[in-house]
This record gives C-alpha cells, sequence and structure tokens, in this order.
C-alpha cells in the first residue's frame, strides 16, 4: 500500500510539474522580440524620444493575442510611417495612424493627365514615374529614357517635372535621371540624428555621388556632361509624391529657377535599410532623415509655392508665368 501511495505522489507530481512546465512556455519570451528591441534601440531613427520600457511592455502583451498584433503595435508607437516589417511569408506589416488628408489635397489624386501637358507649346516634358525591381523596365533602361528625352529637348527654356503619384521605389536612378538639371556640387544631404552626422548626394564630373561613393557607375558606364540650362523648371506635386520621389523633389530645391505647384507631399521624407532577422523575417527600418543642399529637414512633407489641384489651373498659372 505505502508503493501505490508513493508511486501516486510521484506521477501526481510529474503531472503537475508538466503543467507548470507547460505554463512556463506560454509565458515564455519569443527571442525575436529581443533581437527586434535590440536592432530599434540601436538603429530607430528617433530611438531618444521612445520610452522603452513601455513599448516593450506594450508589444508584449499584445503578443499574448497574435505576434503579428504585437508587430503592428511596435509599428504604431514608433510614430513612423515609413518603418514597416516584412514576413518571411512576404506579408507586410504596418502600424496604425489615423489619416489626416485634407479634402483639397485628396481631390489632387490621380490628375496625372500627361497629354494635357505633353500638348504644351515652347515647353518640355517629363514625368519620372516609380521605379523598383518590380518595374516593367530595368533601372538602366529607366535611365537610358529619361536622359533621351531631356537630351532630344536640351534647348528648351521651360521644362515641367512631373512628380505626381510618384510613391517612391530606387531612389538613385530617379536623381540620375535628372542629372542634366542639376549644377555641379551638393543637392541633398542624408542626416542622421545620431552626433548630427550627414552625407551629401553630389553631383560632380557627370555622375551621382553620396558622399565619396559613385552611384551613377552601378548603372551607367558613361559619364553624362551634357546640362539644360532652362529659364525655369516648374516640379508638380501631390500628396502621393513619396519617399525617393521626395528626395527627387528635395534635390530640385538646389536649382535657383524652380517652382514646385500642386499640394504638400507625402510626408515620407526618410530613408530606409532593410535588416534581416533570424527568424527570416525583414525589418524596413527608418534611419535617418532627408534634407537639402543647406541641410534643412522636410518633416511633414514639402509644401508647393502654388497650391492647386485642378490640372486646368497648373496649365493657366504656367502659361502665365511663361507670358
Amino acid at each position: 500500500m505505502k508503493n501505490i501511495i508513493i508511486i501516486f505522489l510521484s506521477v501526481l507530481f510529474y503531472s503537475c510539474n508538466s503543467k507548470f512546465e507547460s505554463d512556463l512556455k506560454i509565458e515564455k519570451r519569443d527571442d525575436s522580440f529581443d533581437e527586434l528591441f535590440s536592432i530599434l534601440k540601436e538603429n530607430f531613427i528617433d530611438k531618444d524620444s521612445i520610452d522603452w520600457l513601455k513599448f516593450e511592455e506594450a508589444v508584449l502583451l499584445k503578443n499574448k493575442i497574435s505576434k503579428d498584433s504585437a508587430i503592428i503595435e511596435a509599428l504604431t508607437l514608433l510614430g513612423n510611417r515609413h518603418t514597416s516589417y516584412i514576413k518571411a511569408n512576404g506579408v507586410h506589416l504596418r502600424g496604425k495612424f489615423n489619416k489626416s488628408i485634407n479634402k483639397v489635397e485628396e481631390n489632387c489624386f490621380n490628375l496625372t493627365n500627361n497629354n494635357l501637358f505633353k500638348s504644351l507649346k515652347n515647353i518640355s516634358y517629363i514625368k519620372i514615374d516609380r521605379i523598383d525591381n518590380k518595374s516593367q523596365m530595368s533601372e538602366r533602361e529607366y535611365i537610358f529614357q529619361n536622359l533621351s528625352l531631356i537630351s532630344s529637348k536640351i534647348n528648351s527654356d521651360y521644362w515641367i517635372i512631373d512628380l505626381r503619384g510618384n510613391t517612391g521605389g530606387a531612389i538613385w536612378p530617379m536623381l540620375i535621371s535628372l542629372l542634366p538639371f542639376y549644377q555641379d556640387g551638393i543637392i541633398g544631404h542624408n542626416v542622421f540624428k545620431k552626433n548630427n552626422f550627414s552625407t551629401a548626394w553630389v553631383k560632380k564630373e557627370g555622375s551621382i555621388f553620396l558622399g565619396d561613393q559613385n552611384q551613377s557607375e552601378h548603372y551607367l558606364n558613361d559619364k553624362i556632361y551634357f546640362t539644360v540650362n532652362p529659364k525655369k523648371v516648374f516640379v508638380l506635386i501631390d500628396q502621393k509624391t513619396m519617399s525617393s520621389a521626395e528626395a527627387v523633389v528635395i534635390s530640385l530645391k538646389s536649382l535657383s529657377n524652380v517652382e514646385f505647384i500642386g499640394s504638400r507631399t507625402g510626408g515620407y521624407t526618410t530613408n530606409n535599410v532593410d535588416v534581416s532577422l533570424k527568424n527570416l523575417d525583414k525589418l524596413r527600418l527608418t534611419v535617418n532623415y532627408m534634407a537639402d543642399n543647406q541641410k534643412k529637414v522636410y518633416k511633414r512633407g514639402i509644401m508647393p509655392n502654388q497650391k492647386l489641384c485642378n490640372e486646368s489651373d497648373i496649365l493657366n498659372y504656367i502659361e502665365d508665368q511663361i507670358n
């Protein structure tokens, strides 16, 4: 009888211990969050403005619902629309933010009747579209197409550069495409809050550089020395002009004869880096601001000189300026 009781107690202890271990396993912290928190604390653009203790508590609380909920909570608490998370299966997670687009700007969307501007006499027109690895043409083809159009109208006195609806993509092919418009020198910056460090975007020697690194040579074998010197450059922008397209807008601020028309840009005036995680997910992390050649940062987007949404109004305004 004594032996039976001992065996029963042993089984009971084992059962309870197993349940205790099981409960511990449920509450055990996911190691991938430790990696995520570490990366964010070290490299996030606004890391000094985050209360990381409260941040971690809130994220791990959401993890009890699901990991996706926790990631979305983290992205929301960061307060940065540009940072996102890409799961190994390709699902893209973003933070939850209120949309605060006023009605006038919203009405600017999709008003991109290229033929209307192409029909203008004595004014050359170029549409700078988004370019990335999903585009139908290669980045090299994209650059050649744009440079060919510019060179064919090299003597134009007036130019329209249309960046409406361009949500971003690869920055350097866009800047290289417009290389003939820039003067030699600094056309913009990457600005890091840490140590107030910056790296310049520079046009020199027929190429575009990031600091000392020649970006043009990744796409072109030859340098581009021809230039255009119009009397005026009109740049069309809207709320869907975002990210690297906003970098193009910022770079064009280096021109003395430029005017921006449309509505305020999207406000994604920062640069991202893709960080591969151990669980095969990817963090698209915002690490620095874009700034113009005077190091001015545009955190809420770039405002136009003339706020016009209706295309006929834009057309009439440009014609009045020329006449």
